[in-house]
């Protein structure tokens, strides 16, 4: 084999820098401006700059920079850097797991760290060696050719894979495996691929692990990367716990089998398709945890156990139907099941009403916990938790229903079920088990429902259905009346508000043959330049960022989404008064009035125009219209912003334009207010009315007629 050295192991950016100084990215950018001492690059191109890590420090130290105490994401971030030019975020972090797992199947933690240093202190060939030995000692527990780490060692690509192998190794040494392994599986979600698994969220998996008992036996079908089992051996009060997974694919089994071991966790994890293939049919576990990807489809062709079907038989497309099933029949007497399903189970008809049905009259349905929407990283679908039991198990004749679906708030599409969020659910649930036939506080509504009630009126199980929300007659009174003179008050303003010569125009004079004036989009506005950035690297950070979608049809501009700009290279930030431009798909421009932000490019362009040329918002206007008129493509408009022609308006006609634009987005705001104001009122009338909490007032009514 062809030597090849690994001299510079760690290599750090810039913005890696400014984090290990604990200052701006602009901050180290001035440092390499203002020191004739900087280290030198050992690579850079257009976008990163990439220096000796023991270079930076000595200059560091000498010039008396402080260092920053790093997190392991941060650490994790620099090693899989090393992977930039041939590997993918997730394809770097994922490898990087592969050498923490197997090191942990293969050694206990003191030789393991002993291994670990031998990878950061040697050269690629050294690496090379140990890591083929390493794949040799876990062959038994992990196929090697189930790793992708294997297929790289003896690949041209090995010279710059070796790097990144040291690195994680170095992070693994500072912070320790197991945290080493949860910052690299966390990077992984922040890919461009992300999307390819279905993955657990830690919110839900710590909810049922502290609502149900974790002991004996804890079995999860579709482990997906471990989360449930994770959370259930961090719970568990007893070291004799027995935790075993499956999971169809075989990339989950193995991630799976190598974050248990990074924990040192022992559990039994082996791939295969629990629906249908005869794998562990002796199984009975304490406790079983499921959440398996939604909207699935199963093979009852193949299947091996029918026996499980004691409720109804489901069909190919009711996946759903089969997990439930699938979850009790594998339960020890006196255990627990919890499933994580969309809400279509809890109220379709067919076979899922059927399933329901049966299930409601076994005695199996102990809970269902309704939870918000965003949870997921795939989906934005509200979600419902099933906590099912053995048939005529049942200490009760009720079944918990808890509609927490409003008690989070999610942003930029994403909901975080925190701590709080599972204190209140928990406290929901431990009052209904007291004896309380409602609880109704901190954004959880919740209820003992009789099971023959259930049965009578049709087996619907969301919670909202079944919840009794007491309102408060003389509130229904001020809402109304509050609605009310909302309404008077929009409609005096939508009369007294400006729209400078909206109506005051007339049939401009013919121009003959004399060609329409146009200008170009550069001679009236400078272009500023705005990034390209990854999905890894959108969602960090505060400073907005402006995406396509941001900019509404009143031509304002509304960010919704945030960057950190450490990780960007230099950057300007918009100022009070710029364009924003969609370039894509419905080409459209909007003013941006409060500066300070980012252009997600190249699908967002920022102009900036130029005093005296053209006001903001008419410039926005008429690239609106003739923008998607200009734009070329077969299935997706794109347009040239710099080639763009606009009709060369003077300054004094497009001020006037302006004003009157302004006027008439206000009228649109305030009718799109008296709208929401409306639906409000009636929601009210309805309330009130049909709860029987309000009556109108004949004898007022009858003084204000003519």
């Amino acid at each position: 084999m062809e030597t090849r050295r690994s001299d510079s192991p760690t290599l750090l950016n810039m913005t890696d820098m400014a984090r290990l100084a604990g200052v701006s990215r602009p901050a180290v950018t001035n440092w390499r401006k203002r020191h004739d001492d900087f280290p030198a690059p050992v690579e850079e191109n257009d976008t990163v700059a990439l220096f000796r890590a023991a270079d930076v420090f000595a200059w560091m130290d000498k010039h008396g920079k402080k260092r920053a105490k790093r997190s392991p994401e941060q650490g994790v971030w620099t090693a899989v850097s090393a992977g930039r030019g041939f590997l993918q975020v997730e394809e770097a972090a994922l490898i990087g797991m592969e050498v923490l797992g197997s090191t942990s199947i293969a050694y206990d933690p003191q030789p393991a760290a002993e291994f670990l240093r031998r990878i950061t202190a040697g050269s690629s060939d050294d690496v090379y060696d140990v890591l083929k030995d390493l794949t040799s000692r876990i062959s038994r527990e992990v196929s090697s050719d189930r790793l992708r780490v294997s297929g790289l060692i003896d690949a041209p690509e090995w010279a710059k894979l070796a790097p990144l192998v040291q690195n994680v190794a170095s992070v693994a040494l500072e912070f320790g495996i197991p945290e080493t392994f949860e910052a690299l599986l966390s990077s992984m979600a922040r890919g461009p691929r992300s999307g390819s698994e279905h993955s657990s969220p830690d919110g839900i998996a710590q909810l049922l692990t502290r609502l149900l008992p974790v002991h004996g036996t804890v079995a999860d079908f579709a482990c997906g990367q471990g989360t449930f089992l994770l959370a259930a051996a961090r719970a568990a009060k007893s070291d004799h716990l027995q935790l075993i997974a499956q999971d169809l694919q075989v990339s989950a089994s193995t991630l799976t089998r190598l974050r248990m071991a990074a924990h040192g966790i022992a559990a039994q994890v082996s791939y295969g398709d629990s629906l249908t293939a005869a794998t562990l049919p002796d199984l009975r576990a304490d406790l079983v945890l499921l959440d398996p990807p939604f909207a699935s489809r199963w093979r009852p062709e193949n299947d091996t156990d029918p026996a499980r079907w004691r409720f109804v038989q489901p069909p190919k497309n009711a996946g759903d139907v089969a997990w439930i099933q699938h979850a009790i029949s594998r339960l020890n007497p006196g255990g627990r099941a919890a499933i994580v399903t969309s809400n279509g189970p809890l109220f379709r008809s067919g076979v899922d009403a059927e399933l329901r049905r049966r299930l409601l009259e076994a005695g199996c349905i102990e809970a269902v916990i309704a939870l918000p929407g965003g949870l997921y990283a795939l989906t934005s679908i509200p979600v419902a938790i099933w906590i099912l039991r053995r048939p005529d198990e049942a200490s009760s004749s009720d079944v918990l229903l808890v509609d927490a679906s409003k008690i989070a708030e999610g942003s930029r599409g994403r909901t975080l079920l925190e701590d709080q969020h599972i204190e209140r659910i928990e406290l929901a649930i431990a009052r209904l088990r007291s004896g309380d036939r409602t609880v109704d506080e901190f954004g959880v509504a919740a209820a003992r429902v009789p099971i023959s009630r259930l049965l009578t009126e049709g087996s619907t199980l969301v919670p909202a259905r079944w919840m009794e929300r007491h309102n408060d007659p003389a509130a229904i009174v001020d809402r109304i009346r509050g609605g009310q003179r909302r309404l008077e008050d929009l409609k005096a303003s939508l009369l007294t508000t400006p729209t400078r010569r909206a109506f005051a125009v007339e049939v401009a004079q013919p121009m003959g043959q004399q060609t329409k004036r146009t200008v170009k989009i550069t001679d009236v506005a400078d272009l500023v330049r705005s990034p390209v950035i990854k999905s890894d690297v959108a969602g960090t950070g505060t400073t907005p960022l402006i995406r396509p979608g941001d900019i509404a049809t009143d031509l304002s501009v509304s960010p919704s989404d945030s960057v950190d700009l450490d990780l960007l290279p230099d950057v300007m930030l918009t100022q009070p008064g710029d364009v924003v431009v969609a370039t894509e798909g419905r080409i459209r421009a909007g003013v941006d009035t409060a500066g300070g932000a980012v252009g997600r490019g190249p699908m967002v362009q920022i102009l900036r125009p130029r005093p005296g040329t053209m006001a903001p918002l008419t410039l926005a206007a008429l690239i609106s219209h003739f923008g998607q008129q200009q734009g070329m493509g077969t299935t997706i408009k794109r347009v040239d912003i710099g080639n763009l022609q606009i009709p060369a308006i003077d300054s004094g006609a497009a001020d006037d334009l302006q004003e009157t634009l302004n006027g008439l987005f206000q009228q649109r705001r305030i009718l799109t207010t008296a709208i929401e104001t409306i639906g409000d009122l009636a929601e009210a009338f309805v309330i009130g009315l049909g709860d029987e909490l309000v009556q109108f007032d004949v004898a007022a009514d009858h003084q204000e007629q003519p």
